[in-house]
């Protein structure tokens, strides 16, 4: 990299334009090189000697710009675009995107959401994607439903036992 300031929600370096990431395996931002490969959305990151390749979030062309990376071939995701990381995966409702002002909405709660996300793994806590169809003796997982206040609908925040 350059050696200019970068920041977690930066996806492209602002002096060199170098494409940037966030790792959440090892909890830093790194600089890309295009992997060579066949798959369009084929990353290294660069210095790295592994040869594991990633993938950007599925939704880092969406309203939400997420700039984390996804290990292709990860329980995650597969090999194509729209793999989400750890942090995407996590959504269960997100707001209605055919309503302009919700994409300015969202982007900024998932950039709040990625931060708290990125804490949670930092101090070695489990953040598993929310089961679609939980049993009550198995960990149920972490879910979040961004969702907007309407007339005569009231949205709370909290926790619910919902199966």
């Amino acid at each position: 990299m350059c050696g200019s300031p970068i920041f977690f929600r930066n996806s492209q370096c602002l002096s060199c334009s170098r494409a940037l990431a966030y790792e959440p395996g090892s909890a830093r931002m790194v600089a890309l090189e295009v992997s060579g490969s066949q798959h369009l959305n084929a990353w290294l990151i660069e210095g790295d000697t592994n040869g594991q390749r990633y993938a950007r979030c599925g939704n880092f062309k969406r309203a939400a710009g997420c700039n984390w990376l996804v290990a292709l071939n990860s329980a995650l995701g597969n090999e194509h675009d729209e793999a989400l990381c750890i942090a995407c995966s996590l959504n269960r409702t997100i707001p209605d995107q055919s309503q302009p002002e919700n994409e300015l909405l969202w982007a900024r709660i998932e950039q709040a959401k990625r931060r708290l996300v990125s804490q949670l793994l930092g101090l070695g806590l489990p953040v598993q994607p929310r089961k679609r169809d939980p049993q009550p003796d198995d960990p149920m997982g972490l879910a979040f439903d961004f969702l907007r206040e309407w007339p005569g609908q009231s949205v709370t925040t909290g926790h619910a036992k919902r199966w």
